[in-house]
């Protein structure tokens, strides 16, 4: 089960408002008035070393029935310099093991004396472990650069029973089922006592931190895009989360391309969490130990890297059900990459072939592509279009066998999906094949367009958006309409960059054409913003710089929404957030506004049913998103949060007219 839950006071470590909620949903959550502040040192969260780190997978003790109830910081890539403690979000996870039904688990808090609030969570800086110093109090103000974690007051179960023995996060008992240090067994239902629950130590991101993380792979011996491990090995059988997170690891190590006292460092994000993941797409089943069968078809997982300074790098990791040297996998080889050490009886010439998730190189001129006779596909002319032909030609250029144990061709599938032949640069084409016993082979080779004299450069932009292209003649710039280039190409450049309009710019495609790009995307000087998720909480329509609508795009209510960078402002003066290349929507359709009551009111679900009992009183400030819906009833609402509206005539906004 998840809670999500919120640190919210204004000022110290937090104030947590958290109801029991169902899997997957978001508590609300109000912040303490400004004055309040948390106790300096919390009532129930004694700050030592014995803080626990509880982010870890229950097992299944033969003496009691185990519950692990966890903290996970949900936002830590988008915390920055000087956000209060306030700013960190969380959920509360419970899992429980094999045959424990019923359970859940809640933050209890006390009400604290002197202030006469209740004391629910702190943060506290802490080392990369998650060890928190003995003398440690909550932080008021988050630093870049700094760790911390999370620490849940008082976490308490309920649903118990109290004479069966539980193990709660690692809580021991005696033979007689009661607490105790030294003890091996369970502790009756009775005695569990309320724990502090920390979260897994997450870094706030320092962005003044250089360089970009990346995957390196360690039997490569370079940098990798892609990665792939095999559950089966000559010497082990792998079959528990942990252990295939601990290969994943060994075979691919997450690196910083910078170096220097103000290099980034870089760490995993959670790989146990990205197995599961990709586990439970798979529609594997995991039992309370980590362990899984394998499945009958491979899987991919995908990780991720964080770095110091927010920036990420994602790797797609191929798992291979059986190992990548099985001679099951179907077998697909380039025409003319031989070695001499493998000729046999079988294999006249020596012909290399690949299984599982390989790569190529496709350095001989004789995949050249030659426009008088229609050979070859490589070094494709600019604007040249990839038809039936040329596809056929890279077909013709693969052998392959079903598996390796027999001679007998098998079709193949090319994917050219990403070339785009209107920029000259390098694109990733995909060569595949599946055999009867339904395991699938890829080959990936880069296929190039334009001349071989040119230099290339990779685009460093926003991942997962596109540069523009623009056309100059003589000092006009205009950019070429829908021509654009994707983050992460290898593109071709030309000669010395040229500077328009106190731009930069660089020629692509060829060297005496007139199409450019901005040469800050491939010199390095543009850093890409970091990038968070945001739920809109209001319909926002998607816009250009210029505050005018893209087509007819639009975000719908409570949809999370990934944004670049922090919040900006349209050409109007409009405060937006970028969301893709020229498309933003209005700020405050995600962040909201505040608008004083001028008269009592209720809190609504629906134009007609009240959502709770309490009643908003004249005179508070209540957070609002963007301007007043109207409802089935035909009456204006605010939406103040998930299913929560307020009747607009009630508000005075300085924002928006009633």
């Amino acid at each position: 089960m998840k809670k999500n839950l919120r640190i919210v006071s204004a000022t110290a470590a937090a104030l947590l408002a958290v109801a029991p909620v169902a899997a997957s949903t978001v508590s609300s959550v109000f912040a303490a008035d400004s004055t309040t502040q948390a106790p300096s040192t919390p009532t129930n969260a004694p700050a030592d070393s014995g803080i626990p780190v509880t982010n870890g997978t229950v097992g299944q003790n033969a003496k009691a029935q185990e519950v692990n109830v966890s903290v996970n910081v949900t936002n830590a890539s988008s915390l920055k310099d000087g956000d209060a403690a306030a700013s960190v979000q969380a959920s509360l996870n419970t899992e429980l093991g094999t045959g424990v039904t019923g359970v859940t688990a809640s933050v209890a808090g006390v009400v604290n004396p002197t202030t006469n609030t209740v004391d629910k969570a702190y943060v506290y800086e802490s080392d990369a472990n998650g060890k928190v110093a003995a003398d440690a109090k909550p932080v008021r103000v988050l630093a870049a650069g700094k760790t911390y974690v999370a620490v849940a007051q008082r976490v308490t179960l309920s649903g118990l029973n109290a004479t069966t023995k539980y193990i709660f996060n690692g809580q021991k008992g005696d033979a007689e089922g009661k607490p105790s240090a030294t003890g091996t067994d369970g502790v009756y239902g009775q005695y569990v006592a309320p724990q502090n629950v920390a979260s897994a130590p997450f870094t706030v991101p320092d962005a003044t931190k250089q360089g970009n993380p990346y995957f390196y792979g360690v039997n490569e011996k370079k940098a990798v895009s892609v990665g792939a491990v095999s559950l089966k090995t000559d010497k082990t059988v792998i079959n528990t989360v942990s252990d295939l997170s601990t290969a994943i690891k060994s075979a691919y190590d997450a690196r910083i391309d910078a170096s220097g006292d103000n290099a980034a460092t870089v760490n995993y994000k959670s790989v146990d969490d990205a197995v599961k993941d990709a586990l439970k797409k798979a529609n594997v089943t995991v039992d309370s130990k980590g362990k899984f069968a394998a499945p009958a078809n491979d899987f991919t997982v995908t990780v991720t890297a964080v770095a110091s300074n927010g920036k990420t790098a994602t790797l797609p990791v191929l798992v291979r059900t059986v190992a990548a040297t099985t001679t099951s996998y179907p077998q697909i080889g380039l025409v003319g990459d031989t070695d001499a050490s493998l000729v046999s009886a079988a294999n006249t010439n020596g012909q290399v072939y690949k299984s599982g998730n390989e790569t190529v190189e496709v350095t001989s001129s004789d995949f050249d592509f030659n426009a008088t006779t229609g050979k070859g596909f490589n070094y494709l002319p600019v604007n040249t279009p990839v038809t039936d032909a040329i596809v056929k030609n890279i077909k013709d250029a693969f052998v392959t066998k079903i598996n390796g144990n027999t001679g007998v061709s098998i079709d193949t599938t090319v994917d050219t999906s990403k070339v785009n032949t209107k920029v000259a640069g390098k694109y990733p084409v995909v060569v595949s094949a599946t055999n009867p016993a339904g395991l699938t082979t890829k080959v990936t080779f880069m296929l190039t367009v334009g001349a071989k004299d040119a230099k290339y450069a990779t685009v460093q932009y926003e991942k997962g958006l596109s540069i523009p292209v623009y056309t100059i003649n003589g000092n006009n710039v205009t950019a070429e309409n829908g021509v654009t280039i994707a983050d992460g190409t290898q593109v071709a450049y030309y000669g010395a960059p040229v500077t328009v309009g106190g731009k930069s710019y660089t020629r692509i495609n060829k060297k005496d054409g007139n199409e450019f790009i901005e040469t800050q995307y491939i010199d390095g000087s543009y850093k890409p913003q970091a990038q968070s998720t945001k739920t809109v909480m209001h319909a926002s329509f998607v816009y250009d710089k210029n505050h005018k609508r893209v087509d007819s795009k639009r975000i719908a209510t409570y949809k999370d929404v990934t944004v670049y960078g922090e919040k900006t402002k349209l050409n109007d003066g409009t405060e937006a957030y970028m969301i893709g290349t020229n498309e933003y929507i209005d700020a405050d359709n995600v962040d909201g506004h505040n608008v004083t009551l001028n008269h009592n009111s209720y809190v609504y679900k629906t134009s007609k049913k009240r959502a709770n009992k309490n009643k908003l009183m004249k005179g508070e400030t209540v957070l609002v998103y963007g301007s007043p819906v109207t409802l089935k009833s035909g009456q204006k609402f605010y939406r103040i949060g998930n299913k929560k509206f307020i009747k607009a005539v009630n508000a005075d906004d300085p924002k928006n007219a009633k």
